[in-house]
């Protein structure tokens, strides 16, 4: 079927797509600069996307085909697990076609038709083997012979030549052509992903490890050259036709390689696109017409969608208004809102900015004082995602807008949680609206899970049990980060400053957690201590595993782990403040934005059931409803992959009670403090308090140098 996208990307060259906003920057690399309505003539044409609905009886798609006349058809499972097929016909309804004979194999991979409209059907065995099948004129299923070797491996993408000659391709192990004839391998054509295109006399093949697109000799299998492609990414489709260019479609959107090139030309900002849209994946384009094409996504949340684009030549090429949002890092939640926005109101162009995008040198300190600079001018972007920035002063300096007229009644009337969206109300002003939020948890032994409330009473509780290692061997500086969110409100003054007195008893309580008898100090990123802290936390090595739980499906490892070490409980993790929560997708409203209310909706709809409702991964839900449908999900079948950091001892998973699902639910409605933030000042902590836990100077010391240059910075 994607032997047929080149056809709609030739179209596109001449419209950009509602979805596609060519105009937008790069996610990459934020460009601050003014966006507003643009009063220049824009030229006419561009696709217009609409909905399909899908078969009514089809319960969810799994594969769809064109044949050589122009003809889709979809195949998909009913309510009672059987296979079903449905054709598109011209006045888009949808009429059933017997695929009886297709219930007779197992596992069906991919589908595709022949030059003379025969069936192909790629499919599994229960041991995982491949196989290759195709529909007689009967009706029956025939065995079609594949030479697969000593491995079928895992098909991804089929195509049969003219000729009879099939071409198939299998992750990790490249592009067989195999004999229409007897299925001996007739050429091979190495690489890891398996996805390919043809063109002409050559073959073309996304290839990861290489970082672009390999092109080979499609009859001797020879390997020609390798393209670069720095947008590459997992499940990278590729498409060519041979004369106007080959194509990659990715979530990064499609871009073109002109025939002969080097440059790769975006066609479709994925970023800005359905196909950027973090809850939908693509699951294939087909040709209509030369001026309407149809893409099928799968989704996180409502199963298939069906769009439709077609060419319009009375719609402007470009929206004529522009709003843009400003990220420090990626926020799928904000993305997600914002590209649902923009295909509900086509007329309005999103642009997307990432102050520290993939492959982006800037800084974290150098953004934010870009930024800034920006702000303070009474410019910048229209909306900002408030993640590692410096909220409290933003609030302070008059930089953000107040949205307790319109966000307060939905607090009020309960359809956001109060606890969570009212973390940044004062006075009946609301500068700050967290989208999720996550759960610091502490798990483990039960005397301190009952018993102490403040990292200064977890290092005392320390002191007093010398035999007892409490926490995974962390330096420091890794304590730091782990306590910094929920214990720096306990330090810091309303103006945001350090209260040094309180600050050396938090340095202190660092480092006696870090100077634990027998601690011997380990290294990593983040996901290997957890691990690891879950681990020894299991074999009763340490007293406590501290987590920051996102979603019910984190509970298993860590339940798993108490269970194991045959005691244990657990509550919120340590805080200077009661109960914190870690704010996720924190946004706010920029004071001068021309397009309030247009940032206003975009707000909305990141809070809304249709956002909420899809598992980003980010976090607890903060739309009420969302939330209790979140916290319901609780079954077996939602328990997560227990990942183990390399040479970890086994624990073995025990499933949560319902009562544990229940307390951790409960936890969600009764936090209300929100968790510092501000990843500029823990960093400018984590410098000035080296020599500290190096020996070099004291702690007063060392908190006197942080309350200084922390001053510098709050001036900025």
């Amino acid at each position: 079927m994607k032997k047929h996208l080149h056809k709609i990307l030739a179209g596109i060259l001449v419209g950009v797509s509602v979805v596609s906003m060519t105009a937008c920057s790069s996610s990459e690399d934020a460009n601050l600069t003014d966006k507003g309505t643009s009063n220049q003539t824009v030229p006419m044409g561009r696709y217009v996307e609409e909905s399909l609905e899908l078969p009514k009886a089809m319960k969810s798609v799994m594969e769809w085909a064109i044949s050589a006349e122009g003809s889709i058809t979809i195949y998909g499972y009913d309510k009672d697990n059987k296979i079903a097929a449905y054709s598109l016909q011209e006045d888009n309804t949808w009429a059933e076609k017997d695929v009886a004979w297709m219930n007779q194999l197992e596992r069906i991979i991919k589908i595709t038709f022949g030059e003379n409209g025969e069936t192909y059907v790629l499919y599994g065995d229960a041991e995982y083997r491949s196989h290759l099948a195709k529909e007689t004129a009967e009706g029956t299923v025939e065995e079609v012979a594949i030479d697969w070797g000593e491995t079928s491996g895992y098909p991804v993408e089929m195509e049969i030549l003219p000729g009879g000659d099939i071409m198939i391709g299998r992750q990790n192990m490249g592009v067989s052509r195999f004999s229409g004839v007897d299925g001996k391998v007739v050429a091979q054509y190495n690489g890891s992903e398996g996805e390919f295109a043809i063109a002409k006399n050559q073959l073309m093949q996304v290839d990861m490890q290489r970082g672009g697109v390999v092109v080979f000799d499609l009859e001797t299998g020879e390997e020609l050259e390798v393209v670069a492609y720095d947008a590459i990414e997992w499940g990278s489709k590729l498409v060519s036709d041979g004369s106007s260019g080959t194509y990659v479609v990715n979530g990064k959107g499609v871009s073109r390689l002109a025939p002969g090139g080097s440059a790769w030309e975006n066609i479709i900002e994925g970023s800005m696109s359905s196909f950027g849209m973090p809850s939908l994946y693509n699951q294939g384009v087909v040709m209509k017409s030369s001026e309407e094409f149809l893409v099928l996504f799968g989704s996180q949340t409502d199963g298939n969608e069906l769009l439709r684009y077609t060419y319009n030549a009375q719609v402007p090429s470009r929206p004529t208004t522009e709003l843009s949002v400003y990220m420090l890092e990626e926020n799928m939640t904000v993305r997600q809102a914002a590209a649902e926005y923009q295909r509900q109101n086509p007329e309005v162009l999103i642009n997307l900015q990432i102050g520290m995008g993939h492959g982006n040198s800037v800084t974290k300190s150098d953004a934010i004082r870009t930024l800034n600079t920006e702000l303070l001018a009474g410019k910048g972007p229209d909306l900002l995602v408030l993640d590692g920035l410096p909220i409290q002063s933003y609030i302070d300096k008059g930089v953000l807008m107040d949205m307790g007229d319109w966000a307060g009644p939905k607090i009020e009337q309960g359809e956001w949680l109060s606890n969570i969206t009212g973390a940044y109300e004062k006075e009946g002003q609301i500068y700050a609206l967290p989208t999720r939020f996550k759960l610091p948890i502490m798990w483990g032994n039960q005397d301190i899970i009952d018993s102490v409330n403040t990292l200064e009473e977890l290092a005392a509780w320390a002191v007093a049990n010398p035999g007892r290692q409490v926490l995974y061997n962390m330096t420091p500086e890794q304590l730091v980060e782990k306590f910094y969110g929920t214990s720096a409100l306990g330090w810091l003054d309303e103006e945001g400053k350090i209260q040094e007195e309180k600050f050396v008893v938090f340095l202190e309580s660092i480092k006696t957690l870090a100077d634990s008898e027998d601690a011997v100090v380990v290294g990593g990123e983040w996901f290997e201590i957890d691990s690891k802290s879950n681990e020894y936390l299991a074999y009763n090595d340490t007293q406590l595993h501290v987590q920051t739980i996102g979603g019910m499906m984190e509970v298993t490892n860590p339940y798993s782990a108490i269970k194991q070490r045959g005691e244990g409980d657990f509550d919120l993790a340590v805080s200077s403040e009661g109960g914190v929560f870690e704010p996720v997708g924190v946004i706010g409203v920029n004071g001068n934005s021309e397009h309030a209310d247009i940032a206003k909706d975009i707000v909305k709809m990141a809070m809304s059931e249709q956002v909420q409702d899809v598992e980003l991964g980010e976090g607890f839900a903060v739309n009420a409803k969302s939330f209790d449908t979140q916290a319901a999900r609780n079954e077996g079948s939602m328990m997560a992959v227990g990942m183990q950091a390399a040479g970890s001892r086994p624990v073995e998973t025990v499933m949560p009670d319902e009562k544990v699902y229940e307390k951790l639910a409960s936890f969600g409605q009764l936090v209300e403090v929100p968790a510092m933030t501000d990843d500029v000042l823990m960093q400018m902590i984590i410098e000035e308090t080296k020599g500290y836990f190096d020996g070099e100077k004291t702690a007063e010391e060392a908190a006197t140098a942080v309350s200084q240059r922390t001053r510098a910075y709050l001036a900025e």
